[in-house]
């Protein structure tokens, strides 16, 4: 995940998390940073679900990238007095456990440089394009060219054999013909 943002320059340099140290004791949340916040409330957006504790004591904590870790720490007591809430406290732990937190990268389009790639894309498409059509047709014409060469050299031989051929015919007629005059 760390490069992946980082290649898309998404990674900042570290990372800023907000913490806040509370204690769950007998269904109260204390705000550990500031024991005289000792009965915070919770508070859940209806749109997005998310839970607020407001009025609890937040620190930034600083980390290098990529190694940053979500931690929790659950404390229960010895005392069989206070089994059901130590019980309680653990299964919330066992919860907590599951939960993953989901990278969402909210990424900005430039568009007005990628109209501008595509653009250049499309130039060079058309380019190559272009040259690929007159490669063609040089060919085409190259074959044509030699085509007609060849025509052109069959007709003369063609035209040779029948003048030939006609002088021959012509040389065996006049021979006949001086041997019936002469018989």
């Amino acid at each position: 995940m760390h490069s992946l943002l980082h290649n898309r320059g998404l990674w900042p340099e570290t990372d800023s998390i907000s913490v806040s140290y509370l204690q769950l004791y007998m269904e109260t949340i204390q705000d550990l940073l500031d024991p005289t916040n000792d009965n915070l409330s919770i508070s859940e957006d209806p749109k997005s679900g998310d839970i607020t504790l407001p009025g609890a004591s937040l620190i930034e904590v600083r980390d290098q990238p990529g190694t940053t870790r979500t931690s929790l720490v659950i404390t229960i007591g010895p005392s069989p007095r206070h089994r059901g809430e130590t019980s309680s406290t653990i299964m919330f732990g066992q919860r907590a456990m599951k939960v993953e937190n989901m990278w969402k990268i909210k990424e900005e389009f430039d568009y007005k440089s990628l109209a501008r790639k595509l653009d250049v894309q499309v130039e060079s498409l058309i380019a190559e394009h272009e040259r690929q059509q007159k490669a063609y047709k040089d060919e085409v014409e190259k074959i044509s060219l030699e085509a007609k060469k060849q025509i052109s050299e069959a007709e003369k031989s063609y035209a040779d054999s029948l003048e030939k051929e006609r002088l021959k015919y012509q040389r065996d007629c006049m021979e006949l013909i001086k041997n019936l005059k002469h018989k």
